[in-house]
């Protein structure tokens, strides 16, 4: 893997700032981490719903360095290279995603699996 390869994602979570008259915690402004030294991957289905349907792309996989703080209750603002939807994604573009299950912690670091929100 190229250093130019990698790529800076923001995890977005929610902040509870106290409780509603039920209990439940109420969020505020989300905080916003940067992590830097990921590498985005498209990931596919194999799924076929469409008779001659090879699959198609549904989200994308982080692989983030070891130690990353990323939980399965965040949203994550991907930039970097490839496509979406047929155009470039630049780092002007905003991809905005939501973890899907709970990320895996490997010996080079953490993997997650995203949707778009």
């Amino acid at each position: 893997m190229m250093a130019d390869e990698k790529v800076t994602i923001t995890v977005i979570r929610p902040s509870a700032t106290g409780v509603d008259k039920y209990g439940n915690p109420v969020a505020s402004t989300p905080t916003r981490t940067d992590i830097p030294g990921c590498l985005v991957t498209l990931h596919t289905s194999t799924e076929s719903i469409v008779r001659g349907d090879f699959g198609s792309m549904d989200g994308w996989d982080v692989y983030a360095p070891a130690g990353s703080d990323i939980r399965f209750t965040d949203t994550v603002e991907l930039f970097g290279g490839g496509t979406t939807a047929g155009a470039p994604v630049t780092p002007s573009t905003r991809i905005l995603c939501r973890v899907e299950g709970e990320p895996a912690d490997w010996a080079l670091g953490t993997v997650v699996h995203t949707v778009r929100a």
